[in-house]
């Protein structure tokens, strides 16, 4: 076993929930290159060592032989792709995929692992994915990580519960509502081609008996601040609250009676919680939930529907993640 170190490349703050689990397991350093990746993992997680790559990435990472990551990065023999930024180094790579979503099924993305010398996967879900696009019988060898995130949380639970609880306002007897939208299906190029900005007017005109927590996703923070401003300015009240960009997902999910979503990787990881899912978009995860095509019906299907999908719902966890494997056995099969 050799020297291992993580890297999340550029500011994906939405990297860490996967990142700094594996760190504190493997007690590996990580390595940022953005200021604010830095200061969220200080912030929203239990300390691990962590590096700002304010030099270029290959003086950094000779000393290590084995990369984590959680992006496809092999590029070719000797090389990796960590952002803009090209590393040429021998290194074993680990990467895993940050989520169980049902964006781009039939999409090119699986394929970019293909090259990797091993790969992460949750479960039956993402093995299938892999095995369908050809991919399993290309890499090196895959490793079935399980929900390893909901068991760090789990370990760490009052610590994050603390963090969370301080960022919501009281529900003050509301049923609170996570509504947290992927970034975009297929990707957006501008706020029009994201479904969010189409469907926030009708998603904000929510009944008194509903508290909504708007949970968006990390690239909306980057890429629209000044929109997104105007939009805290315009609906935000402890009725309707705007979270931050923070990257905890777990946390936040115990602390809502239901969640609202679409294709979002977060619906699947919500399955943990047994709750109510309401869907605005078709696929898979509908079977564990309630889907809703109408957005005229949204809240009057919500208050409507005191249950759905127990059975469904522990089905497609179980096919999402598989049996629990303990944070300690985790550690002795990874590299």
């Amino acid at each position: 076993m050799g020297s291992r170190i993580a890297i999340c490349p550029g500011p994906r703050t939405g990297l860490l929930d996967h990142l700094v689990p594996l760190c504190s397991l493997l007690k590996m350093p990580l390595v940022v290159q953005d200021p604010w990746v830095q200061a969220a993992a200080e912030i929203f997680y239990p300390p691990i060592q962590i590096e700002l790559a304010e030099q270029q990435l290959q003086s950094l990472l000779d000393p290590y032989h084995i990369l984590y990551t959680f992006e496809s990065c092999r590029l070719y023999p000797g090389a990796h792709r960590f952002g803009q930024e090209v590393y040429h180094g021998p290194q074993l790579s680990v990467c895993g995929v940050h989520g169980n979503s049902d964006k781009f099924r039939e999409d090119y993305w699986a394929e970019q692992y293909a090259n990797e010398d091993i790969v992460l996967l949750y479960g039956e879900h993402m093995r299938a994915c892999f095995d369908k696009k050809g991919v399993l019988e290309r890499v090196k060898k895959w490793v079935r990580v399980g929900n390893f995130r909901y068991a760090y949380y789990l370990k760490h639970r009052e610590f994050f519960d603390q963090k969370v609880q301080s960022l919501l306002p009281a529900a003050k007897g509301r049923w609170r509502l996570l509504y947290a939208p992927t970034w975009s299906f297929p990707p957006a190029q501008g706020p029009q081609d994201s479904p969010f900005f189409e469907q926030m007017q009708k998603i904000f005109q929510v009944p008194s008996t509903i508290q909504l927590i708007v949970k968006l996703h990390p690239f909306m923070y980057r890429l629209f601040p000044e929109l997104l401003q105007q939009l805290r300015e315009k609906y935000q009240t402890d009725q309707i609250v705007f979270l931050d960009e923070i990257p905890l997902v777990y946390p936040l999910l115990t602390q809502v009676d239901a969640y609202l979503g679409d294709y979002s990787s977060v619906g699947y990881d919500f399955l943990t919680t047994n709750k109510p899912l309401f869907l605005l978009t078709e696929g898979p995860l509908t079977q564990a939930g309630v889907f809703i095509p109408n957005l005229d019906l949204l809240y009057p299907t919500i208050l409507q529907t005191q249950d759905c999908g127990h059975h469904n719902r522990q089905q497609i966890y179980d096919y999402t993640f598989g049996e629990p494997v303990p944070l300690d056995v985790l550690e002795e099969v990874l590299p």
